[in-house]
């Protein structure tokens, strides 16, 4: 027998079972646990929430019967990370995609809002599934490091830029099966519980970013060797004008190659657009003026190519994390910044 039912219908059973007391949920420090409705099936959902911006969710769960769960995502984009270690069932996104085939050897990437999706699940399978589900406040927390390297849709969720919906299905490698069966089999309690846990789910996510990274890099047609260099040169061009650099157009030109060869040779090369090099460039030159020079945080913004100190203090904190004041107070104390920087 196959039961069709909505999100909502699901979630309704689910809290009619709490409130009449024929499941059980409880917490600890760490983790709230939540038994599978029995009228279902059986099993659990165990969410854990580790540092800020990151939960970690454990779903272990068999069916009496197939179920054809259909719902709608949230409003808001959300990124989820998502591992299989046990069964497997189709899921639909109309539009985005057909039919994916989640199983042990699978794993998926998706950032979507407000988006249709069927899931279709086998009765008397148990599933298995270990998910990560990410805020931008989690990605921003490396401050030091630029997002040039993560997929450019996450690089807009971050900026807190409209995003398209995004999902992409990866291998489940060697590796990422010992970690994840790390994750199940955890052998600590309380702090140390929660340290293992991020240890092993930014591990976890490292290696499915870098699948991602090399599998898109792969897919990129080869360029010529001649083109590599004009793109090198072009970098070269934006380094030695960085302060006054020329536009897009222009600097195709000079380096003798078509706008979109410029911006499809410079992701190819560097991992990042023109502007987005340019911009980590600036900010990188910022830094070292704040550490090195006497300059105030308004002659540092005009010194880089920022007639705006408000603009320069939006792009800074971009890039870092951090105000440019914030920064200068790190390293000399708080001298008050006689300029308009922030």
């Amino acid at each position: 027998m196959t039961i069709t039912l909505s999100t909502n219908d699901l979630y309704q059973i689910w809290n009619d079972s709490l409130e009449t007391g024929t499941i059980v949920q409880y917490s600890d420090a760490l983790a709230t646990f939540t038994e599978f409705p029995k009228q279902l099936g059986k099993g659990y959902w165990r969410d854990i929430q580790l540092r800020s911006g990151i939960n970690l969710l454990i779903q272990d769960y068999t069916c009496h019967d197939s179920i054809i769960e259909y719902g709608q995502t949230e409003a808001s984009p959300h990124f989820v990370s998502s591992f299989y270690l046990a069964g497997n069932y189709q899921s639909i996104v109309p539009g985005i995609s057909d039919h994916r085939h989640l199983n042990i050897k699978s794993n998926q990437m998706f950032l979507m809002a407000d988006t249709k999706e069927i899931d279709e699940i086998p009765g008397q399978e148990q599933i298995i599934s270990i998910k990560l589900q990410i805020e931008p406040c989690f990605l921003q927390s490396f401050s030091n490091q630029p997002t040039y390297q993560l997929p450019s849709p996450l690089q807009r969720w971050i900026d807190q830029k409209t995003v398209a919906p995004f999902l992409t299905t990866g291998i489940t490698t060697s590796n990422m099966q010992v970690i994840l069966k790390q994750i199940l089999s955890c052998p600590y309690q309380g702090l140390m519980a929660q340290m293992y846990l991020e240890s092993k789910v930014l591990e976890l996510f490292v290696l499915q970013l870098e699948q991602f990274t090399t599998k898109s890099t792969a897919n990129c047609p080869p360029l010529p060797r001649a083109d590599i260099d004009r793109i090198h040169h072009a970098k070269e061009i934006l380094i030695n004008n960085f302060d006054n650099p020329p536009s897009l157009l222009d600097l195709a030109r000079q380096v003798g190659l078509n706008d979109h060869k410029l911006k499809r040779g410079f992701r190819h090369c560097f991992g990042t657009t023109v502007f987005g090099y340019l911009r980590a460039y600036r900010m990188e030159q910022a830094k070292q003026l704040i550490a090195e020079s006497h300059l105030t945080l308004a002659g540092v913004a005009q010194s880089i190519g920022y007639n705006s100190p408000s603009r320069f203090c939006d792009a800074f904190k971009r890039q870092f994390g951090m105000t440019p004041r914030t920064y200068q107070k790190q390293l000399h104390g708080y001298k008050t910044d006689p300029s308009g920087a922030k």
